[in-house]
């Protein structure tokens, strides 16, 4: 039983890792947009 629950705890820790990584590159992504739109807005108003 104690070696399922480690095989069952190693699943869930490649899952998160997974999530994680995902979530990262989401993070990322939308960083470079919100800077891209702050740049976006000040060359706009200093029209």
């Amino acid at each position: 039983m104690r070696c399922l629950f480690c095989e069952e705890l190693e699943v869930i820790m490649k899952k998160m890792l997974v999530v994680a990584g995902v979530l990262a590159v989401i993070t990322g992504v939308v960083a470079a947009v919100c800077k891209n739109r702050k740049k976006y807005t000040k060359v706009r108003t200093n029209y």
